[in-house]
């Protein structure tokens, strides 16, 4: 499953060391079909993808923990 596009500077360390990470559904028309999507799969493929997110940041927590 493809849950959309990571460029360069989509996650990236701040001045602190902390991790800015920006995650977005699109709105544009050519977003949608520059990767053959539907529009309406949107909300849905947003969801999906926060989830994977946050299991996958949990999992790397728990891993880097003693």
């Amino acid at each position: 499953m493809q849950f959309g596009l990571f460029g360069s500077g989509a996650a990236a360390p701040n001045s602190t060391g902390r991790l800015d990470f920006g995650i977005g559904k699109g709105y544009r028309y050519n977003e949608f079909a520059g990767f053959c999507v539907p529009m309406e799969e949107a909300e849905a493929r947003l969801d999906k993808a926060l989830d994977v997110t946050f299991k996958a940041s949990m999992t790397a927590t728990s891993a880097a923990s003693p």
